[in-house]
């Protein structure tokens, strides 16, 4: 018995195009690590959070896959739409950005790797906050430069921008979120 090939991502927008929901649907499966990955990103590391842009920009671009052209990648097209989420998300709660990080529990040194694990993974989560702080377009170029380690080059067409812009806007970003590290150090002790 022959095994099934699987349907090309062209073959799968196509179908997705004529209102093939199980196509779309694979599109999402075979994307839906990256996707969370930015979601999780852009909100700061707040997985609820995460789960309800990725849900809202995946509702926006089923609507609207028709506008898909392929000339990227799925997950490319997806990621002005998830980056316009998260711009209405801040539109609707503004407010809640000027509320303080709490730090957390202080753990002694000389901890077992499971729970250096764990610290770290902590200390991550504060980053992520931080970073949720930032501008989107500071959020942007962190997000895929030093989270999603993209090249500059894919980094500024998923973007829309120049290089030559992304890379004195990446170089501002580290600054400002060296900034927000300093002043809430104690969160990383």
């Amino acid at each position: 018995m022959a095994a099934s090939v699987p349907f090309s991502e062209k073959e799968l927008v196509a179908r997705a195009r004529r209102g093939d929901t199980a196509a779309f649907e694979e599109l999402v499966r075979i994307h839906g690590t990256k996707l969370f990955s930015f979601a999780l990103n852009l909100a700061g590391g707040r997985r609820d959070l995460a789960q309800d842009l990725l849900q809202e920009a995946l509702l926006h671009a089923y609507r609207g896959i028709d506008s898909f052209r392929g000339e990227s990648s799925f997950s490319s097209w997806l990621w002005p739409i998830l980056r316009n989420a998260l711009l209405r998300h801040r539109e609707r709660t503004e407010a809640a950005r000027e509320t303080p990080l709490a730090k957390s529990d202080a753990v002694a040194d000389g901890t077992l790797p499971v729970e250096a694990g764990l610290i770290r993974e902590e200390r991550f989560g504060h980053l992520r906050a931080l970073v949720s702080r930032l501008s989107v377009e500071d959020q942007e170029a962190l997000t895929l430069i030093d989270f999603q380690e993209l090249p500059f080059e894919e980094a500024a067409r998923l973007i829309g921008i120049p290089v030559d812009t992304l890379k004195p806007r990446i170089f501002r970003a580290r600054q400002r979120l060296a900034e927000l590290v300093m002043k809430h150090k104690d969160l990383f002790l």
